[in-house]
């Protein structure tokens, strides 16, 4: 009787130990490691699918004022045109196509029907973007404005992200490009994505063109266009 005892004792303290587990393991989780991703963002690892696949957690209130800074020249060289006049001011590349400014500081890069879907305000110190991007349902899914971002939490779109300093990119949420807007270097900004509006084929910039429906542009130079780079209606 007493060696029952005895086991008794023994089961019930085992059962406390693992209760007094669980209920700490609950109050203090063992916190995840930490990844750096990129030249500066930093976050917890929530899961690891396969070798060198980490979905991290990042610190929201750091990353979207990451997020809204200027976007600073790059290192990049500038995309490469046949019979290229020399460079006279800050260049917007557009696929192999050029808006040229020597004056404006503050231009509409992209109009499409009466809507600016893309700005750039350029100053000394860097550059800001303004944006809208649209799904072809006419919703308006993610705006940027001066770099700061607000998006529809009811889309497939993913928030805008900075692979470095000098890149701001919006995809949606099977990974393709909706905007990638990108500061190469001093004197040249590119500019590449799907443009949507309801009712109208989608605008592609492309890394050769600009191309709607069956009409593709390319090797076309704007110099000081006033108040928009190019305008499609």
């Amino acid at each position: 009787m007493k060696l029952k005892s005895v086991g008794v004792q023994v089961a019930i303290i085992t059962g406390i130990c693992g209760l007094l587990g669980v209920a700490i393991s609950l109050l203090w989780p063992p916190r995840a490691p930490t990844v750096s991703v990129g030249d500066s963002n930093t976050g917890q690892v929530v899961s690891i699918e396969r070798a060198n696949d980490v979905v991290i957690s990042q610190n929201q209130a750091a990353y979207e004022a990451e997020l809204s800074g200027l976007l600073i020249p790059g290192k990049l060289p500038s995309p490469s045109r046949e019979k290229d006049p020399p460079q006279k001011g800050f260049r917007v590349y557009l696929g192999k196509n050029v808006c040229e400014l020597t004056k404006a500081r503050d231009i509409v890069v992209l109009k499409r029907n009466g809507l600016d879907l893309i700005r750039l305000r350029i100053l000394p110190e860097g550059v800001y973007v303004s944006a809208t991007v649209i799904r072809e349902d006419g919703r308006i899914v993610a705006e940027i404005e001066n770099n700061a971002y607000s998006i529809n939490p009811n889309n497939y779109f993913q928030s805008p992200i900075r692979t470095d300093k000098s890149t701001i990119t919006v995809r949606d949420k099977d990974g393709n490009v909706a905007l990638k807007a990108s500061y190469l270097n001093e004197n040249s900004f590119e500019i590449l994505g799907t443009f949507e509006l309801p009712g109208f084929p989608p605008l592609l910039v492309t890394p050769d063109k600009i191309e709607l429906e069956t009409n593709r542009l390319s090797g076309v130079t704007v110099t000081d266009p006033g108040k928009a780079c190019y305008v499609f209606n």
